[in-house]
């Protein structure tokens, strides 16, 4: 039995997605409206709010797809075990697969909207894997609240760096050096 939404349904919301992406290339998220999108999508107003509530939604629902991917990918192991911010790899490859799409999210095409789901979402996925890592009453050199934000921030700011600078070197590559950067002072501050 299916669980998640039919195929007619998957395709209407891929439409819109795809619609939003082309039309906030084109002229920045802040100008786009509900209007564009279905006229792009060729899609009915009615349509459309049967899916979503405005565009903003439909960007939340793209940003939580795309973690719910990278999620996917954290879980596949087991606690403890394999690398550290197991989202790092299968993120930097997305956004070298989606390099095009890049000024959305480091530049203002995106708008700050989806800078801040971005942020957030790399903040949640990080503050996950090391939740799961950390043993019950663990004791930490320090708080786990103030480690994520150090693992995001410097995740999302490597990222920036890298699209600015062209992508110059592959998705493994970076993944490497964000993991000889981040991992070791993580391991000291929460005592791994």
């Amino acid at each position: 039995m299916a669980t998640g939404p039919d195929r007619r349904v998957r395709k209407t919301r891929q439409a819109l997605h795809f619609a939003l992406v082309q039309l906030m290339m084109e002229k920045g998220y802040e100008s786009v409206t509900v209007r564009d999108i279905i006229e792009r999508a060729d899609v009915g107003r009615t349509t459309f709010y049967a899916h979503f509530t405005d565009k903003e939604d439909l960007l939340r629902h793209g940003v939580e797809n795309l973690q719910d991917e990278l999620r996917e990918a954290g879980t596949a192991r087991p606690a403890g075990t394999g690398r550290f911010f197991a989202f790092s790899l299968p993120l930097l490859e997305h956004a070298y697969d989606n390099r095009h799409l890049s000024p959305l999210l480091v530049g203002r095409r995106g708008g700050p909207l989806l800078r801040r789901w971005f942020d957030e979402m790399v903040a949640d996925l990080a503050r996950e894997e090391l939740s799961r890592r950390l043993p019950a009453r663990h004791p930490t050199r320090v708080p786990l609240a103030t480690v994520v934000p150090f693992v995001a921030g410097g995740f999302a700011s490597l990222l920036t760096w890298w699209i600015d600078d062209g992508l110059q070197y592959r998705p493994t590559e970076l993944d490497e050096m964000f993991h000889a950067v981040a991992v070791p002072g993580v391991r000291d501050a929460l005592n791994l």
